[in-house]
């Protein structure tokens, strides 16, 4: 679905960099304080992309799971998912919510999508197309097998998932290399909360005045 705050959707598929939302090059602040050691915030090193602060709160739409997923395990993963939209909240200065729950489909900016797995995939992903000036994403794919690349999850992995695709949401297009760190790839390195780096990471991010701009575009299933 289009989000709320989409104005235009751009056809494109070069995963290339151009002009920034705020009017400059898609570079980082060279006045800003350095980012976290170790983490690669920018796509690849080509730019920064973010959302504008007026965008928030984004609004997600969690829909029902498929109906091979059963009680218990439909109540574990749907309360964790739901419970890690609020991840990221009260990081950025003067934004207390960057993400709400909607129950609306059609409201939605980001519409997380069900996949019984993902074969040697990550457990979740986000889905983009860059080109031009804005950075489209078209949804968050989440896996919702309790058995994962072959490893049994945890229901708390869920939650920690969803927290970590809602970092790349946000703008933390690369991963960092501290296995403690939330924004740390692998099913085994995910730590429940947020660490201080996580944390300094998003708000290096939003002290960025040159960025793409993020818009919300139709889901576009990659496979």
């Amino acid at each position: 679905m289009v989000g709320r705050k989409a104005a235009a959707v751009l056809v494109c598929s070069a995963l290339l960099f151009g002009c920034a939302g705020n009017g400059g090059v898609g570079d980082p602040d060279p006045n800003a304080d350095p980012p976290p050691d170790n983490y690669d915030i920018e796509f690849g090193g080509s730019g920064v992309v973010r959302w504008r602060t007026s965008d928030f709160p984004l609004l997600v739409y969690i829909p029902a799971l498929p109906a091979e997923v059963v009680e218990p395990e439909r109540t574990w993963i749907t309360s964790n998912v739901t419970a890690a939209v609020d991840a990221w909240d009260s990081i950025i200065p003067d934004i207390a919510d960057v993400a709400d729950i909607t129950t609306d489909q059609a409201q939605a900016d980001l519409e997380i999508h069900w996949r019984p797995d993902f074969g040697t995939s990550p457990f979740g992903r986000v889905i983009w197309t860059f080109g031009g000036s804005t950075a489209l994403m078209h949804g968050m794919e989440l896996g919702y097998k309790k058995e994962l690349h072959g490893i049994e999850a945890n229901y708390a992995d869920y939650y920690d998932n969803m927290s970590h695709e809602l970092g790349h949401v946000l703008g933390i297009m690369g991963h960092s290399g501290v296995d403690t760190d939330l924004m740390c790839p692998g099913g085994n390195s995910f730590t429940r909360t947020l660490t201080g780096r996580d944390e300094e990471a998003l708000r290096w991010l939003y002290r960025q005045s040159s960025f793409m701009r993020i818009e919300t575009a139709p889901y576009n299933d990659p496979d």
